[in-house]
């Protein structure tokens, strides 16, 4: 039973820490550095998360990385992007 208790107000918790925070945001007039900043931070957090995965993984995930950004640059379309990588990485998985 306390571990349900304990489930629950770490619900209860983690939703008004998300919910307060929208409400700070939508009733704070952010300055325009910050308002840049927080456009950035999604993709900032992607990269945070992916990195580790990619350095992990050796060169073939590194390689792959590479072929992706590379198609990323050249169309700009995610697609091509996700297929490209998708492809990259098993090719350079399956060489010894």
């Amino acid at each position: 039973m306390q571990t349900y208790l304990a489930i629950a107000a770490m619900a209860v918790g983690s939703y008004g820490l998300r919910a307060g925070g929208l409400w700070v945001v939508q009733s704070v007039e952010l300055p325009p550095f910050a308002r840049r900043a927080l456009s950035h931070s999604a993709g900032a957090v992607f990269v945070a998360l992916l990195t580790p995965a990619v350095l992990d993984g050796g060169w073939p995930d590194l390689a792959a990385t590479a072929v992706a950004a590379a198609v990323a640059l050249a169309t700009r379309r995610l697609w091509a992007v996700v297929v490209a990588g998708t492809l990259a990485a098993a090719l350079f998985r399956s060489l010894p």
